[in-house]
């Protein structure tokens, strides 16, 4: 029996990368003993909450919008003192309706007011989990337990509860103990 005990059974591929696909939800959007727990059982979520938050410091958010190049360069386009016509020729912006016009400019100013505030030397964006900034991590977050209260409503959990409980101790009646 000794002998058995020490024999390492390999898994098949498919269950280990069942396993690792696990892994990728980074125990997010549970409380925080349950997360504590799941880390105390299953070590490699810490190795993944480390990929994640280093995925997350070399590319940023994966949910937040990434900034349009076209502005930056309108932006600098402007400060030396070019036109917008010259602007939306070089650039190619979507100029063609007022209302685009408008919404490029604004997106402009504000790149613009960026640039004039000096560096901070630490990112506003602290990291969420699963490679989210943390704001759109309790967005999420509370989309999620909106769409769970939703899916909720008007049932009784605990007479489920006492039913499954029921229907479970019929089963272990009928088919003995084992």
């Amino acid at each position: 029996m000794t002998k058995l005990a020490t024999v390492e059974v390999m898994l098949p591929r498919s269950a280990e990368r069942k396993i690792d696909d696990l892994f990728v939800f980074d125990a997010r959007c549970v409380d925080v003993a349950t997360r504590q727990e799941i880390l105390r059982l299953m070590p490699q979520v810490v190795h993944l909450r480390r990929a994640w938050s280093a995925h997350f410091l070399q590319h940023g958010c994966m949910a937040c919008a990434k900034a349009d190049s076209t502005v930056m360069i309108a932006a600098r386009l402007r400060r030396r003192g070019a036109t917008w016509a010259e602007i939306y020729e070089i650039t190619g912006a979507p100029a063609r309706t007022l209302a685009e016009r408008k919404l490029f400019g604004n997106a402009v100013r504000r790149k613009l007011s960026q640039l004039d505030v000096p560096a901070r030397t630490k990112s506003l964006n602290r990291y969420g989990a699963g490679g989210l900034c943390a704001r759109c991590y309790l967005r999420l977050r509370r989309e999620l337990a909106k769409t769970l209260r939703d899916m909720h409503q008007g049932r009784n959990a605990d007479e489920e509860i006492l039913s499954l409980t029921r229907r479970f101790d019929v089963a272990q009646w009928l088919l003995g103990d084992g």
